[in-house]
């Protein structure tokens, strides 16, 4: 006789697997609205509210929220997709020119909207503009913004003294001044500096700094900078002795860090991090510091392999890629560590090969970006090192790079930049906890019946990561039996334990109850639970 709780349980196990072919066919393939365009914050708003409309129009559930407030004033906006437990957070951009990640950010969103796909198994939490005020003022050509002024200098005054246009061209470059003790030497290309350390036998050595004055009259110019780094300021770790060592007094000093931290802790589905950024060379992947992110080597073997298939870039681990130093404020780390999910940074603008020798899978340096300057912009993207006469450094050399050429993409080739890599997040589909369970029933005679129930996990994700049960983080898989009218539970636990479930895993134990119902009829209601994942519910009846 063929048991319908066993098929049933079968069905559970395959369900993913049956909805991963629409994905792979791309039924969620590119939105049919505006390509991605640089927006300011008012615009971005705008366009998440839109992007809501537009899923409300297909039956999606979304809402647009408020999560906290910039330093600036600006509201810090998420916009929800999907009504599924398991959820994937999305930032765009953190930094302060990471104008282009904001722009993938809400092109994922449009997507996703149009597409749908992805949000049988998924929800998703996009915040495009994380940093408002940096968003704004990068747009604006203006000084940084974004996270409130520090007062660096420790002269009682905060933010007083930052980068500006010196010499009313319109942008805010760098200065270079000629000084034996300078670390920075002519390159390959005269345009182009390189830090060599000092010493004093070279003909010519630099000093570089940003474009600025001594607006606070202490004999340093543009060393108290009105913005924090809000990627060093999300608490990675705090195991060094000392002051921290990230951007800003402590770690959630900035509101713009404090407000996506406290978001991201609450959300306790969340399976996954993935953040866009400006420019790169690889997709990173955490950690930043030391090698707390190994115990999920396994995963991110998988996952970063469909990474790399969405976005046709390697992934790298961050702190691979930073030659070993530590990077102490991380937005990497803070997921990896603080919420136990795998993590991932996607860079938005880079070159698909080496422009100087033209080799494939070689990392682009800076003269070759110089070089591609020249061939694709006709080298408008690079302004000529320019005498000045600065009225505390003397003579110095003011040039670098324009906005929209080595950081970010000129807003032309914005749209093809981002179409490489706004798929990247959409790797996670399949890479999801879900719950199953085995369920027998037997008679034990006198009306009872043992009921027998193993959890499972069919998914592709575990229920919680290897680091998560490290860092003690994990929640237990619960198992719950509730009677039905007329039923009488004899025997059993109120909650059963099956653990941490592993993608593709079964409970080491089952749970049982012993249950008496004087009629053959419904026994009562299984419940599988966990927070990552929808539970999984089941009407036990007798055979």
């Amino acid at each position: 006789m063929r048991d319908p709780a066993w098929f049933s349980f079968l069905a559970a196990l395959l369900l993913p697997f049956l909805l991963l072919p629409d994905v792979a066919r791309g039924d969620d393939a590119g939105p049919d609205g505006p390509g991605a365009e640089y927006r300011t914050h008012a615009e971005v708003a705008s366009r998440l509210k839109a992007i809501r409309e537009l899923a409300w129009g297909r039956g999606l559930f979304a809402e647009v929220v408020t999560y906290g407030t910039s330093a600036g004033g600006r509201s810090l906006l998420a916009l929800r997709l999907g009504r599924s437990t398991p959820t994937v957070l999305v930032h765009g951009g953190l930094g302060a020119r990471d104008a282009a990640s904001s722009a993938a950010c809400v092109a994922l969103a449009e997507r996703l909207a149009r597409g749908g796909a992805p949000l049988a198994q998924l929800s998703w939490l996009l915040l495009p503009a994380p940093n408002p005020d940096a968003l704004d003022a990068f747009l604006a050509g203006r000084p940084p913004a974004g996270g409130g002024a520090f007062d660096r200098d420790r002269d009682g005054r905060r933010g007083e003294d930052g980068p500006q246009d010196v010499n009313g061209d319109g942008e805010i470059l760098e200065m270079r001044r000629v000084d034996a003790r300078g670390p920075w030497a002519p390159g390959e290309d005269a345009r182009l500096l390189e830090e060599q350390g000092v010493d004093a036998r070279r003909p010519v050595s630099y000093v570089v700094l940003p474009e600025g004055l001594d607006d606070d009259g202490d004999g340093d110019v543009a060393e108290d900078m009105p913005a924090l780094d809000l990627t060093r300021q999300l608490a990675g770790f705090r195991d060094d002795k000392g002051p921290w060592r990230g951007d800003g007094p402590f770690p959630g000093y900035a509101p713009e860090a404090r407000a996506l931290m406290e978001l991201s802790f609450a959300e306790t589905g969340l399976v996954a991090w993935y953040g866009y950024t400006g420019t790169g060379s690889h997709v990173l992947r955490a950690s930043e510091q030391g090698k707390s992110a190994d115990a999920d080597d396994a995963l991110y073997g998988l996952l970063g392999a469909a990474v790399e298939e969405r976005t046709g870039l390697g992934v790298q681990k961050a702190s691979a890629v930073r030659g070993g130093e530590k990077n102490p404020g991380s937005d990497l780390d803070w997921a990896c560590v603080h919420l136990g999910v795998p993590a991932f940074r996607i860079p938005v603008w880079f070159l698909d090969e080496e422009e100087r020798k033209g080799e494939k899978g070689k990392v682009a340096g800076e003269l070759d970006w110089l070089l591609w300057n020249d061939r694709v912009l006709e080298g408008k993207g690079f302004v000529a090192w320019t005498p000045f006469q600065h009225p505390t450094l003397g003579k110095v050399e003011i040039g670098g790079w324009l906005r929209f050429t080595r950081w970010e993409p000129p807003t032309d080739l914005l749209p093809a930049a981002v179409a490489k890599v706004v798929d990247g997040p959409l790797a996670q589909v399949g890479f999801v906890p879900r719950l199953a369970a085995d369920v027998r029933v037997g008679p034990r005679g006198g009306g009872r019946w043992l009921v027998t129930a193993r959890a499972a996990n069919p998914g592709g994700l575990a229920t919680d990561s290897a680091v998560a049960a490290k860092q003690r983080l994990d929640v237990r898989v619960r198992v719950r039996f509730v009677k039905a009218a007329g039923a009488e539970i004899l025997a059993g636990p109120e909650v059963a334990n099956a653990g941490r479930l592993e993608a593709g895993g079964v409970a080491a134990e089952p749970a049982r109850w012993l249950v008496r119902l004087e009629k053959p009829g419904t026994l009562g209601t299984l419940r599988v639970e966990h927070p990552k994942t929808d539970d999984h519910v089941v009407e036990v009846k007798t055979p």
